[in-house]
C-alpha cells in the first residue's frame, strides 16, 4: 500500500501481511540519485493545481467548502495581481463536485477568464513533465498535479486535503502544508520557502529501494 494510513486501516480488517511501499508515480524516472535542487532565483512562472475530490475529507463540509475555495481564490489573486507567468494544471472540473456535495452554487463566472488564460490540460505523462520544466514552483491540493511537477524537477508545496494525502507527502519528506493551515494572506514568496527539499533528497535512495525490493519479491519487473 502507499501510506501508513492505508496499512493501518487494513490491520484493522484482519490483513496483517500490509507494507508500506509508497506511490509507484514518484519511482517514474527509475532514477536511484532522483534529486530536486532548491530554487532561490525569482519566480517567474508558477504551476497550480486544485483537487475536486472531497469525498474522503475528515473535515466539516462547511469547512471543505470555506478553505478549498479560498484556496482557489488565492491561486486566481496571483494571476490578477503577479507579473509571473501563471498556469494551473486542469484535472477535473471542481464545481459541480461542491456545488452537488453542499448545496452551494459557486458562479463558474467567477474565474472563468483566470481557466481561460491559465488552464493547461495534458493528454500525454511526457508532455506533462516537459511543459512544466518551465515553471520554477508549483503548489496545489492536487497530488499527482503535483508530483508531475516534482518529476520535472520543479520544487513543489504539496496542500494536503485528507490522511491519505498527508501519508504519502510523510513517507517521502515532500515538503506540504495541511488545507487547514493554509492562510490566503499569505504571498506566493512565503509558500514557495517552504518548499524545502534536503529532507527529500536525503531519503530518496531508500524509498526507492523499498519500492523495487518488493517488486523484485513479487516478480514485478520495471521497464528501464
Amino acid at each position: 500500500v502507499r501510506t501508513d494510513y492505508d496499512a493501518e486501516y487494513l490491520n484493522d480488517q484482519g490483513f496483517k501481511n500490509v507494507e508500506v511501499i509508497g506511490c509507484p508515480s514518484l519511482i517514474y524516472h527509475l532514477d536511484r540519485n532522483f534529486k530536486i535542487q532548491n530554487q532561490e532565483s525569482e519566480i517567474r512562472s508558477v504551476n497550480f493545481n486544485f483537487t475536486s475530490d472531497f469525498r474522503n475529507l475528515r473535515i466539516s463540509q462547511k469547512e471543505a467548502v470555506e478553505v478549498h475555495w479560498k484556496l482557489l481564490l488565492w491561486m486566481k489573486w496571483q494571476y490578477e495581481r503577479l507579473p509571473q507567468q501563471i498556469h494551473i494544471t486542469l484535472q477535473k472540473q471542481p464545481f459541480a463536485e461542491i456545488s452537488d456535495m453542499h448545496d452551494i452554487l459557486l458562479s463558474y463566472g467567477e474565474i472563468h477568464q483566470f481557466y481561460k488564460d491559465c488552464g493547461r490540460y495534458f493528454y500525454s505523462v511526457e508532455e506533462w513533465i516537459r511543459e512544466l520544466k518551465y515553471d520554477d514552483f508549483s503548489m496545489g491540493s492536487r497530488f499527482h498535479g503535483n508530483v508531475a511537477a516534482i518529476l520535472a524537477g520543479v520544487p513543489t508545496l504539496m496542500v494536503n486535503v485528507d490522511k491519505r494525502m498527508e501519508g504519502m507527502n510523510r513517507f517521502y519528506h515532500i515538503p506540504s502544508i495541511n488545507i487547514g493551515d493554509f492562510n490566503i494572506d499569505r504571498p506566493l514568496e512565503y509558500y514557495r520557502e517552504l518548499a524545502d527539499y534536503s529532507d527529500f533528497n536525503a531519503n530518496y535512495k531508500e524509498k526507492f529501494d523499498v519500492f523495487c525490493n518488493y517488486c523484485e519479491r513479487n516478480g514485478v519487473r520495471l521497464r528501464r
